[in-house]
């Protein structure tokens, strides 16, 4: 059975032909799912749009997700840098701890952040009080995501 130069090249494995298809099969994927994460975005910032001043937190998240996913930077700033910053940051702390180290409480991994962690300390550096700066009115205009835990927080801290 005699076959001849080109039927043999046909029937080899060509490697990189194969892995080029591959990559580029995922980068359509990842593609696909960023696209995905950046219209789910936009849809909540139209939604919140139409509704208003009402307070969308899903803005916020979802375009940190769609930040975080794409390689790129948010930022995070309040006027002083401490008290609602301090929230925020934890609150992503806690998302990202969950969502690439399998925590299962986000809720308590933010709390125990928001009690005992570095914040408090940046706190204290701005203020020399260990307390966020939150009132009654500030605390219960707070997203609830956004809360400090109870103890955490006084009124009567000057910023």
């Amino acid at each position: 059975m005699n076959h001849s130069a080109s039927d043999l090249r046909r029937n080899v494995h060509h490697p990189h032909r194969s892995d080029q298809s591959d990559r580029g099969s995922l980068v359509h994927d990842e593609l696909a799912r960023i696209d995905g994460l950046v219209a789910d975005a936009s849809k909540t910032v139209n939604e919140a749009l139409e509704k208003g001043h009402e307070k969308n937190v899903n803005v916020l998240l979802k375009t940190a997700d769609a930040c975080r996913e794409m390689n790129g930077l948010h930022g995070i700033m309040c006027k002083s840098g401490k008290d609602r910053s301090s929230m925020a940051v934890t609150l992503e702390q806690a998302r990202f701890l969950c969502e690439k180290h399998g925590v299962i409480s986000g809720k308590k991994s933010a709390e125990v952040m928001r009690r005992f962690g570095t914040r408090r300390h940046n706190v204290w550096a701005n203020t020399g009080q260990r307390d966020y700066a939150f009132n009654g009115i500030n605390y219960s205009s707070l997203p609830k995501c956004y809360r400090p835990p109870p103890g955490s927080y006084s009124g009567s801290i000057a910023t």
